[in-house]
């Protein structure tokens, strides 16, 4: 009883103390205190500093090259007063990119990042935030930036980064005619994600291996490995091998990039592999905790990250259950444990040594998974039932395919007829590593995507997104999952289908398309090939857009069929809830696309829901003159592109309680003008350029309307419209 009082108070004194380090670490740090003189809204700066990072190439235009980095601060003028403020901030630049170690001098519109807007979105700001950025420099023309110097940053990054470009060329000589192996290549040993297609990563994040993809403890403990297997034959005493093994993987992290996921794994690697220096036998869990302290002592960020979770959440588990799950599956394949070993034939010996090695594949495998099953569903919201039997194959694949890529690097470097024999054989490693991964990922039931429980149940719910120029609305009503509208391509890839993921959908029951602009069905065709919706709904009126066009071709290509509808139709979504038709007509003509959007009411929970998309003031005339009731209690409407729209006399005959407003904008523009808002008296509005997305949630005859940023939210109990 004294041992685990006296433990239990050392744990609360650790506690106490990493809390308090980690309180002073957070608000004395130089880029929160930058983020105290900076607010939300762009304030013009000068500033000076050293770039960090290899920048990242967005986009080639009129203005030239436009890229993003972090930037190390040196010196900053705000307001006339000029500080001195050893900062990380994140730069958006124009004109011909800088180098790392460049030191760089702009004039920006700085500001805070901003918290996402969407249920679902990446929170890249609070990722930034634990790396100590809490601010962001736009560079608006090529004349407001340039480069002073070079030959600031770190010599051994510096170094790093030459290595590593020099190492890519090696690992793809003579495949530059497979763009997918190579990148795949280049991937899996130096741990360059770009280089690999987001349809490919996407395949193993689906079988559970996208971890191939990412320089941690798998690929430091693969690469230990390899460096053994060659100085072993050489007679290297374990001590000796301390002194060329750590500085190796040392320097393989470097080469790949120094991300916090092959630094922590080093640490806890060469924590392991020194204790040989001592002639003691290491002892894993205390090496494990040995490494989470002095990781955490650098950075008390490290916890909340979910690399750092990761990694230390599966090498847990495997030092937890690794074991027993070995000697469980170890007796399979074993010949008769009475029959003695000397008795044992070839083919039993065979079989034998071949069930302990799949036995501790398999074991090691399965306690990976287990280990990371809570933060794979908790981050990703995804269960991957293959990931046992795909990292079976996978994980000997990939080291098969780093060993190969070291020897085409060593090769290669003596010779390039040598480099390229190692790399045509990596070609036919990575080509059957594809074949695998595709075949896991297509098995019925491989994956599937689970939504965390959460309180409240309600009838109906609706999500309007906010993504500026553009609409899309989940709806989800007595378990069945609706889409009204996908925003733009880039929309339902960085925000739609990761909330859809969220939400645990993996299959739609209908698609409704309003109307042909691109940037509000412009993920339609990707939503199909990734939700496969049950029903798709279309107008039947005819437009001149490409969007459009391309999705019905696509939908042909796929043999799907869709349904069109229009005035007077009837969608039932469950058994309380329908979609009825207000516009347009069969036979309307109309200028532009967004004329020819439909409008629908629904009624669900004894509520209506007038959705108005992006319909303006002709839209609104014609349904004054041809629809007796438009009367709802929720007004969700979206902006037309030229047009004027929420005339007062549409609003008096809707009559809404709550107005859910669109931006109708580009990033940072809204066509929300005050004066129109101020027109809005007698309902509750919500401006997405203010409130981000609003969810509704619906129930027993009442509803309440929540926006995502703010938290502004409005209830009726009313007994409907």
């Amino acid at each position: 009883m004294r041992e685990l009082r006296s433990t239990g108070g050392v744990l609360v004194l650790c506690g106490a103390a990493f809390f308090s380090l980690h309180f002073l670490r957070v608000n004395f740090a130089p880029g929160y205190l930058l983020s105290t003189l900076l607010s939300n809204e762009p304030s013009p700066v000068v500033a000076r500093g050293v770039v960090l990072e290899e920048p990242e190439l967005r986009s080639t235009g009129k203005l030239g090259e436009r890229s993003r980095f972090q930037v190390h601060l040196e010196q900053i003028t705000i307001r006339g007063a000029t500080y001195r403020l050893p900062a990380p901030v994140l730069v958006d630049w124009r004109g011909k990119t800088p180098s790392r170690g460049d030191l760089i001098e702009l004039t920006a519109e700085a500001h805070n990042l901003a918290p996402p807007r969407n249920p679902g979105q990446f929170n890249q700001p609070r990722y930034l935030n634990r790396l100590g950025v809490f601010s962001e420099f736009r560079v608006r023309y090529p004349s407001d930036g340039k480069v002073i110097s070079s030959g600031h940053g770190n010599p051994i990054l510096g170094w790093a980064d030459a290595s590593r470009a020099w190492m890519q060329k090696k690992l793809t000589s003579d495949l530059e005619d497979c763009p997918e192996v190579s990148g795949l290549i280049q991937s899996l040993v130096l741990g360059i994600k770009e280089a690999t297609p987001e349809e490919t990563r996407e395949l193993f994040q689906k079988t559970g291996t996208m971890h191939l993809f990412v320089v941690n403890g798998l690929h430091i403990g693969l690469f230990a490995a390899i460096v053994w297997s060659f100085l072993k034959p050489l007679s290297v005493t374990r001590r000796r091998a301390v002194f060329v093994v750590i500085p190796l993987i040392a320097f393989y992290a470097m080469v790949t990039g120094a991300s916090p996921g092959s630094l922590r794994a080093t640490i806890m690697a060469s924590i392991m592999i020194g204790s040989h220096l001592v002639e003691r036998k290491p002892i894993a869990m205390n090496s494990l905790a040995a490494a989470g302290v002095v990781i955490l002592l650098g950075d008390t960020n490290e916890l909340f990250r979910p690399g750092f979770q990761f990694s230390f959440g599966v090498v847990t588990a495997i030092l937890l259950f690794a074991t027993s799950l070995r000697a469980l599956f170890a007796r399979f394949g074993q010949p008769d444990p009475f029959l003695p070993r000397l008795l044992w034939s070839r083919w039993q010996v065979a079989i034998a040594g071949m069930g302990r090695h799949l036995s501790a594949l398999a074991a090691v495998s399965i306690a990976a998974w287990l280990g990371s099953l809570p933060f794979t569903m908790g981050y990703f919201h995804l269960l991957s039932v293959s990931a046992v039997l795909a990292n079976l194959v996978l994980v000997p694949t990939a080291f098969i395919i780093l060993g190969q890529g070291l020897l085409s690097i060593c090769g290669g470097s003596i010779s390039a007829t040598v480099g390229a024999v190692f790399t045509n054989a990596n070609w036919a490693a990575v080509k059957f590593l594809l074949i695998v991964v595709r075949g896991f990922a297509l098995l019925p039931g491989s994956h599937v995507y689970l939504e965390l429980p959460h309180f409240g149940n309600p009838e109906t719910e609706i999500t309007v997104f906010d993504f500026g120029r553009g609409n899309a609305v989940h709806v989800r009503t007595q378990g069945h999952d609706w889409l009204l509208d996908t925003g733009s391509r880039s929309n339902f890839d960085n925000i739609l289908r990761p909330y859809l993921r969220s939400r645990g959908i993996n299959q739609l029951d209908g698609l409704l398309v309003s109307h042909g602009h691109t940037a509000n069905m412009g993920g339609a065709l990707a939503a199909v090939d990734e939700f496969h919706p049950k029903q798709i709904i279309d107008s039947p009126l005819r437009d001149r857009s490409g969007a459009r066009k391309a999705f019905q071709e696509g939908l042909g290509q796929r043999s799907i069929s869709k349904t069109t509808i229009s005035r007077g139709d009837v969608i039932q979504l469950s058994n309380e809830t329908t979609l009825r038709i207000l516009f347009p007509p069969l036979g309307f003509e109309g200028r532009t696309a967004d004329t020819r959007s439909l409008v629908v009411m629904m009624e669900t929970s004894g509520k209506k829901i007038l959705f108005q998309f992006d319909t303006g003031y002709p839209t609104e005339e014609w349904l004054l003159e041809n629809e007796p009731d438009l009367k709802c209690d929720i007004l969700i409407k979206g902006m037309h592109a030229d047009e004027p729209s929420g005339t007062p006399a549409f609003l008096a005959a809707t009559n809404p309680r709550v107005i859910v407003c669109g931006t109708g904008g580009d990033a940072g523009f809204s066509r929300i003008t005050d004066e129109w808002a101020a027109t809005i008296t007698k309902a509750v509005l919500f401006r997405q350029d203010r409130t981000g997305a609003v969810m509704i949630e619906l129930k027993d005859h009442s509803f309440t309307a929540r926006g995502f940023i703010g938290g502004r939210s409005s209830r009726d109990a009313g007994s409907g419209g």
